[in-house]
């Protein structure tokens, strides 16, 4: 039954008895995949899917898993176990792992020890209330202080300012506590009490 099509499939009305399954053979592999029939197969109108109850998907502690297909959806609650990885490569605009309905918006690697987030609106890291969600660490394991929303660690870097003209700083929506560097006047500047003030 080597490269045979079958069409026209209609979906089940209800499961056939616990035990039964569809064989699907890799030829390329020889092997015998099976396909549990309590696992409905539906298509309608070129869109197929899968319908199943709770589930887990476990993927290989070492090796290659992957999963191939030109559009992939999993809901519900799912559990993964091992290494899930995506390919290397895409870009700010079309990122390789994106969220859904939202195509600028995932992470990407363009290089070797790289990974990079690319946001089309906005970046929000939520908080409870208590400051013990929402802090973020860079450079640390986590911030060193309870108090501290975003803490810098390092003996090599540091933080860089954003660097502006004075017609660029004046076109802002300042608000009290902005803090800027001016490169028309070389120096550091903040809004305090409602003007721009050198710190």
């Amino acid at each position: 039954m080597a490269d045979t099509k079958i069409s026209n499939l209609t979906a089940l009305a209800a499961a056939p008895a616990s035990g039964d399954f569809f064989a699907l053979v890799d030829t390329s592999a020889s092997e015998t995949k099976k396909l549990d029939a309590k696992y409905l197969v539906r298509d309608s109108a070129g869109s197929g899917s899968i319908v199943t109850g709770a589930y887990t998907l476990t993927l290989p502690a070492t090796g290659t898993a992957a999963l191939l297909a030109t559009t992939q959806t999993l809901s519900g609650d799912n559990t993964f176990s091992g290494q899930l990885n995506f390919a290397s490569g895409g870009s700010s605009a079309e990122p390789k792992l994106a969220v859904n309905e939202d195509a600028n918006t995932g992470f990407y690697s363009n290089s070797a020890d790289t990974l990079r987030l690319t946001v089309g609106g906005y970046l929000t890291i939520a908080t409870d209330g208590t400051g013990t969600y929402g802090r973020v660490a860079m450079g640390g394991a986590q911030p060193s202080q309870a108090s501290a929303l975003l803490d810098l660690s390092s003996t090599s870097g540091c933080l860089l300012l954003t660097r502006m003209t004075t017609t660029q700083r004046n076109a802002l929506t300042a608000v009290n506590g902005m803090i800027i560097y001016n490169s028309t006047t070389s120096t550091i500047q903040g809004y305090v009490g409602g003007s721009w003030t050198n710190l």
